[in-house]
């Protein structure tokens, strides 16, 4: 739930990195948590999509390949 409230925020202070990596964690949070039954695969496979998308229009190569290699 935290970082749903720090997606927001991020979004709200217009902090696009912020935003990224947030997205990377659920994606990477929901991969797991998905096999347990509390979010659908095909949300956190979004979650990464938008990460790796944010993270290489701000250029950001680490860690738009980290949110590409957990796709």
């Amino acid at each position: 739930r935290s970082l749903y409230r720090g997606l927001a925020e991020a979004a709200r202070l217009r902090m696009p990195a912020e935003q990224a990596r947030a997205h990377l964690w659920l994606g990477r949070l929901g991969g797991s948590v998905a096999a347990a039954g509390l979010m659908q695969a095909a949300a956190a496979r979004r979650h990464l999509e938008q990460a790796a998308e944010q993270f290489t229009a701000l250029q950001m190569s680490y860690e738009g390949a980290q949110a590409a290699q957990a796709l």
